[in-house]
């Protein structure tokens, strides 16, 4: 497994066939680009950890990418194709 850091509080997960980009925020420059993404998980909804305006173009290259979103930034926030995801739920990726 690798985790690099974007920038701020944007990681990049990957391991074994599976890519993960955790808060992508407005503090971080050119995670819209990203591509090979599995899925998008949003810890939170301020602006250092999800930047919505930028969102539609890190989905157009990630066709059918996973986009977890915290429960209050799904309610709040409106991004196509997001989930809720809560707190002690668990997701797999890749099977």
């Amino acid at each position: 497994m690798e985790i690099i850091r974007l920038g701020h509080s944007t990681l990049l997960v990957e391991t074994v066939g599976i890519r993960v980009l955790i808060d992508p925020g407005a503090f971080t420059d050119g995670w819209e680009e990203v591509e090979g993404l599995d899925a998008v998980v949003v810890t939170h909804q301020h602006a250092d950890h999800v930047d919505p305006s930028r969102m539609p173009a890190l989905l157009a290259r990630n066709p059918g990418v996973r986009v977890l979103l915290e429960p209050e930034t799904f309610r709040k926030t409106e991004v196509e194709g997001a989930e809720p995801f809560e707190a002690g739920q668990v997701e797999t990726l890749g099977a």
